[in-house]
């Protein structure tokens, strides 16, 4: 059973068949999105990452208005952690498993430059350690969760 769903192989093939049918109906995106998560290769991890990443998109925003000053190193870190949820969201409605993996590894990438500017900003005082730590603990989770789900949609290709 994985994230709560367990499908067997004939109800897989049911599903796929049915979304077939009704393919010209509905969005060519959100076909290949129900595809991908009936096959497995998008799973309600990726719900989890899409509401993760909102939210430290969010916290870092709040973050950023107390910063005053340093006007370039604030939008690399705004940039850098809005751009995770961004790639998160691409990869959800990826035109295959090569283009989702691809997204993920950019979000991955970002989600270590935002480590970076945290730190940055820790480092350099404009910030606490009370502020910026909560911060890096949820970009670090984000992070284990793109790895994990990565590793999985390359072991399924």
């Amino acid at each position: 059973m994985k994230d709560g769903f367990d499908f067997t192989f004939e109800q897989s093939e049911k599903i796929s068949s049915e979304l077939a049918r009704i393919s010209s109906q509905v969005p060519c995106d959100f076909m290949i999105f129900m595809l991908c998560f009936v096959s497995g290769v998008i799973s309600m991890t990726e719900n989890k990452l899409v509401d993760s990443s909102m939210d430290l998109a969010i916290k870092v925003i709040k973050l950023c208005e107390n910063i005053k000053g340093h006007y370039s190193i604030v939008n690399q870190l705004e940039r850098s952690t809005t751009s995770i949820g961004a790639n998160i969201r691409e990869g959800n409605y990826a035109q295959s498993k090569a283009d989702f993996i691809s997204k993920f590894q950019i979000a991955l990438k970002e989600a270590n430059e935002t480590e970076y500017w945290l730190e940055l900003f820790y480092n350099a005082d404009l910030t606490s350690e009370e502020n910026v730590k909560p911060i890096i603990h949820d970009c670090g989770v984000i992070r284990r969760m793109l790895i994990a789900s990565i590793n999985t949609a390359k072991s399924r290709m």
